[in-house]
């Protein structure tokens, strides 16, 4: 079951087949307490959910593709994103796959060609309200590999303001200025 982070806290969905004790079955008692997690200050909260019950209904799900990219060097690939290190990601475009939304987005906010999937790495959640809709972000991480030696290229339209490459020891250096998510996520690539 997922992990969703509201703006670095997170809320855990854990499916329970137990028949006894509190858990939600429907969509709004789901509903609700989401909502009331998102008006919280709690930063941690577990909420048991029925095993059959389709929790991303709640949401207005918006999937999208992002790599942690290793170059020839060993060094992966960073981008700087309003004040945090982040890693190259966005939005599936109609008829694209999520490995195509994943690569077109690295090229895109960052320059990088000559991109290949080694292997998807994991997915990680993300939630936030717009226009008074629940979004889900459905973010699908992929380890990429690259022979790409040119200039990184950060793309200021998506307030990116750096790209650098970085050795494991200078992805520790930056860690406390990452989403968690992105954390899992470069640990999953390094672990791979």
């Amino acid at each position: 079951m997922p992990l969703i982070t509201f703006n670095e806290r997170r809320l855990d969905l854990m499916e329970s087949s137990h028949d006894s004790g509190d858990k939600i079955d429907n969509l709004q008692t789901l509903r609700a307490a989401i909502a009331r997690f998102g008006a919280s200050n709690e930063q941690h909260q577990s909420i048991a959910i029925a095993g059959n019950l389709n929790w991303k209904a709640a949401f207005t799900v918006w999937p999208t593709g992002g790599g942690a990219v290793r170059n020839e060097e060993g060094k992966y690939l960073l981008i700087r994103r309003l004040g945090w290190w982040d890693l190259p990601k966005g939005k599936l475009d109609p008829g694209e796959s999520l490995e195509e939304c994943a690569v077109r987005e690295v090229r895109e906010e960052t320059g990088v060609e000559d991109l290949s999937i080694v292997k998807p790495l994991l997915i990680t959640y993300h939630s936030y309200e717009e226009r008074g809709m629940r979004i889900l972000k459905e973010n699908h991480w992929y380890l990429m590999d690259t022979s790409y030696a040119g200039r990184l290229k950060a793309q200021a339209e998506e307030d990116i303001t750096e790209a650098i490459w970085a050795t494991e020891s200078e992805l520790r250096e930056r860690w406390d200025g990452m989403y968690r998510a992105v954390q899992d996520v470069l640990a999953a690539a390094l672990s791979a």
